[in-house]
């Protein structure tokens, strides 16, 4: 409780851990965009985290998730909110790589679980690129 009540104050030297993520969904009742859930989500795209810790929260949201929701909008919307959390950070492209690397060993023999996921990630990469369209310098938008 003391954990949800720091992260929610900016606090980001710390790690979350399982109880975290049960207390949140239990007090946030799987609404992802106010409350403890929230304050999760904030937690991970603040940039002063670690890459490795919010890869680390990030991983423990979705496996709690896939554990506990009742309901599959339950599960996408927070797999959905947790890689929007991800994408909103400078280092989103190697944490979501490293995200969607480690989803066989986060569910096993799970594929089903390995496949909505995937598409989760998929799904909120494409969002975010068509929000903040990548220009290169060959791009004839591209202007100094």
């Amino acid at each position: 409780m003391a954990l949800l009540t720091l992260i929610s104050f900016d606090y980001r030297f710390t790690r979350l851990d399982q109880s975290v993520f049960d207390l949140a969904i239990a007090r946030g009742h799987w609404n992802a965009k106010e409350g403890p859930l929230a304050a999760i989500f904030n937690w991970i795209t603040n940039s002063g985290v670690t890459a490795e810790g919010a890869l680390q929260a990030s991983v423990g949201m979705i496996r709690t998730v896939w554990d506990k929701a009742f309901l599959a909008h339950q599960r996408s919307d927070v797999a959905s909110a947790t890689v929007r959390a991800l994408a909103q950070r400078p280092d989103a492209i190697v944490i979501l790589q490293q995200l969607e690397e480690l989803l066989p060993a986060v569910f096993g023999l799970n594929a089903t679980a390995v496949s909505e996921c995937r598409k989760v990630i998929t799904r909120e990469l494409r969002h975010q690129l068509r929000a903040k369209p990548l220009i290169l310098p060959d791009d004839p938008d591209w202007h100094l």
